[in-house]
């Protein structure tokens, strides 16, 4: 949903790492990418406060309020 966000189509490595160090933009200059890495822990943040809901609140898996609450964190 971030990709759609903001109009990119990249690949996602499953390993975290890896994927925060592929989580890059070609198009972006080093500022822009930082803050790019920094979306980019907001909504892995987001991620795992809805895994906890789901997980102890018995909560359903909403995508849209996971990127919007990564959003708010930007």
């Amino acid at each position: 949903m971030c990709d759609i966000w903001v109009g990119v189509s990249n690949v996602h490595h499953n390993e975290v790492k890896k994927n925060f160090n592929h989580f890059h933009l070609t198009e972006l200059n080093r500022k822009g990418n930082i803050i790019w890495k920094g979306t980019w822990v907001a909504i892995i943040w987001s991620i795992w406060n809805q895994r906890n809901n789901v997980a102890f609140r018995k909560t359903k898996v909403d995508e849209e309020e996971i990127l919007c609450l990564a959003y708010l964190r930007i």
